[in-house]
């Protein structure tokens, strides 16, 4: 049974190694489309650079849901612990001048806010975003997620496919709503094949067939994948 909308699934499902084919949905909620932002990777300054990109998405669903407030809404998921610590100095410089205040997902855990009820943001009030691994978000889930820096090569050996994989489809299930990947450019990658695929110019408000998009994938895709590279 999911509580995210229906694209979220799909959308996960790109990346689900144990596919199964039964899906129960509590509402009848089609969703917004993910989003994708892939940008080369800088010589120097990659993790300034992914800060950039936060930034951009973070613009973008402002303008999506003007006046919400992001305190405990909006989570960036990242695949480790180092990748979390580099990246945390430059997303606080950009993030200067705004309300929003990185923490990590045991912090925010532990906060129990008045403001829950609350959907429009105030300027003076810090809003809390959960910044964390994608393993400390076990369990968790936000109305609006940013998978960051979680694609990798799948020829190198340097990490293993299925990790990456999994990785990527458990970010993308922290969504309730909405979904950003944001990621350099990975040669060999597993968003090799976003390059391919054709933009919804419709922003994804048309009605979805979630029946007709389920038929197009092809079952255990990505677990022959992951056999074929650990070959």
């Amino acid at each position: 049974v999911c509580r995210c909308t229906k694209r979220i699934v799909l959308g996960a499902r790109c990346f689900q190694l144990d596919a199964r084919d039964v899906v129960s949905f509590p509402h009848d909620s089609d969703g917004i489309a993910s989003m994708t932002m892939l940008f080369p990777c800088p010589e120097t300054g990659r993790f300034e650079a992914y800060a950039d990109k936060i930034y951009e998405g973070i613009e973008d669903i402002l303008k999506k849901f003007p006046g919400l407030d992001l305190h405990h809404r909006l989570a960036i998921v990242v695949p480790d612990d180092e990748f979390r610590e580099a990246l945390l100095g430059p997303l606080k410089a950009k993030l200067n001048g705004t309300n929003l205040v990185p923490v990590n997902a045991c912090d925010a855990c532990r906060c129990v806010s008045a403001r829950s009820g609350s959907k429009t943001s105030q300027p003076n009030r810090k809003s809390n975003i959960v910044l964390d691994s994608v393993d400390n978000m076990a369990g968790l889930e936000f109305l609006i997620v940013l998978g960051v820096g979680l694609d990798a090569s799948l020829s190198t050996g340097n990490v293993s496919p299925r990790l990456v994989c999994s990785r990527i489809f458990r970010a993308i299930t922290r969504a309730q709503l909405m979904f950003y990947l944001i990621n350099e450019q990975v040669e060999n990658g597993w968003c090799d094949f976003l390059a391919f695929v054709e933009e919804n110019r419709d922003g994804g408000t048309e009605k979805l067939s979630f029946e007709n998009e389920l038929s197009k994938f092809r079952t255990k895709a990505a677990s022959l994948l992951v056999d074929y590279q650990q070959k």
